[in-house]
């Protein structure tokens, strides 16, 4: 019997329970396409991250819904980044927006905290100056979601946005550990 350990965390919120939910497989390199997509609608999450190889300097990922694999997802960067790094940010108590994202064509209904589409969403409301920077030229944006549906998050979107040019933008946020577990495979 193969065993294939994984850290379940909340990213995107400083509480378990909060955020979105995320399943990181660190060692996943003899696990089979099929088996990565099957292992993901099993556990009934939106996201689930299988490292299948890391070097010093790099980790190889594959994201995976519930009902296929996806190139990049930004909660699923954030939290394998956590697992590895352990590191937190600041984040202001106060939310500037509130957003809601519906994925039911990926097998969700909607999602607790959205981090892929974080970052465009910053660079437009500061584009069409919608939020106010904190600096010249620097904008800090905090993003609530998953409120409705009792998972609370807080993505923190930074911008910069000088001469009617957008030259940087990044997400963060924290992540809680929430359990760890075995998946068994014949």
């Amino acid at each position: 019997m193969r065993e294939f350990h994984y850290e379940l965390i909340d990213v995107f919120t400083k509480e378990p329970f909060g955020g979105n939910q995320l399943a990181v497989f660190e060692d996943a390199a003899g696990l089979t396409d099929v088996e990565m997509q099957k292992i993901t609608r099993e556990l009934n999450l939106s996201e689930a991250v299988f490292v299948t190889k890391i070097t010093d300097q790099r980790a190889t990922i594959r994201i995976f819904t519930p009902s296929r694999e996806v190139p990049i997802a930004g909660h699923p960067t954030i939290g394998t980044g956590y697992i590895f790094a352990f590191s937190s940010e600041t984040i202001d108590t106060q939310a500037t927006i509130h957003s809601r994202m519906f994925g039911p064509t990926m097998g969700i209904s909607e999602d607790p905290a959205t981090g892929a589409a974080s970052g465009p969403l910053g660079a437009y409301l500061t584009r069409y100056k919608l939020v106010a920077p904190q600096s010249s030229g620097e904008y800090q944006i905090l993003s609530e979601q998953g409120m409705e549906i009792n998972r609370p998050s807080q993505i923190t979107i930074n911008v910069k946005y000088n001469d009617e040019k957008i030259s940087f933008v990044s997400i963060a946020g924290p992540s809680a550990d929430v359990g760890r577990g075995v998946i068994l495979l014949d």
